[in-house]
């Protein structure tokens, strides 16, 4: 077995790299919120599922993938508002604000009340490791740092575009919507990417790191700095749940 346990943990819920993570569940039982909450260091990705397979090849993936995979539905999406210009030009403005704030409402609530759900069901449990426990479990793992493309565009993508078609009639201002909330989307994960292994990380991403590490290593920080983007740390701090480093040190 490598030595891939923090000083936090204790030595009987230590990795094996030879053993799927999600077979640790059930000896953890019900000190699952606990044990997914304290950090594992190591130096290469481990088994989710298994050694192979269609599930445990989409659980990992490369931070370049996802603009190469997100940018053709952002061109489609544009060149489908020039098609239609059926939008009076002051609207632009007002349809890609308003892309970008649903989109921190969105990635502030799923990592808030989905992400963090206090899940104490082995199936609960399951659902809650596979979407976000494994990152908080190990957190500098590079190929579970961004969602992959596969069960986004399942999952969140066709949803957002059925949703949204119900209500934004017009169709220019449905796909610039839609366009530049994939941007909000792409940023949110690079983003996310970056603020784990930037080597040089300052201005406002020198913040956003900060306060992302507090929510992952702070005692009690998975309960507070839900935003990860700009987006969704604007949601932080309307509804007072960013909390900043510095000051809760003095």
């Amino acid at each position: 077995m490598d030595a891939l346990v923090d000083t936090r943990q204790g030595k009987k819920d230590a990795l094996d790299p030879e053993i799927p993570l999600l077979d640790m569940i059930d000896r953890v039982g019900e000190r699952y919120q606990a044990w997914v909450h304290k950090p594992h260091f190591h130096s290469k990705s481990l088994y989710l599922f298994a050694k192979s397979g269609f599930l445990e090849f989409n659980s990992h993936m490369s931070w370049y993938l996802i603009p190469a995979f997100w940018t053709p539905f952002f061109i489609y999406h544009m060149y489908k508002a020039y098609s239609y210009n059926n939008l009076s030009i002051w609207f632009y403005p007002f349809a890609i604000l308003l892309s970008q704030f649903s989109w921190g409402i969105l990635e502030y609530s799923l990592h808030r009340w989905a992400f963090h759900a206090k899940t104490n069901h082995w199936i609960t449990n399951r659902l809650h490791f596979i979407f976000h426990g494994v990152h908080h479990l190990t957190p500098m793992d590079t190929e579970r740092l961004v969602f992959p493309p596969i069960p986004g565009y399942i999952l969140i993508y066709t949803p957002a575009r059925l949703f949204f078609g119900l209500f934004l009639t017009n169709m220019t201002f449905f796909h610039l919507f839609l366009g530049f909330g994939i941007v909000a989307y792409i940023c949110y994960d690079l983003t996310h990417y970056y603020i784990h292994h930037g080597r040089k990380v300052g201005g406002i991403f020198k913040y956003l790191k900060e306060t992302h590490n507090h929510h992952h290593f702070a005692a009690n920080g998975e309960e507070s700095n839900f935003g990860v983007s700009l987006n969704g740390k604007v949601i932080d701090y309307i509804l007072r749940t960013n909390v900043d480093p510095t000051e809760s040190k003095q």
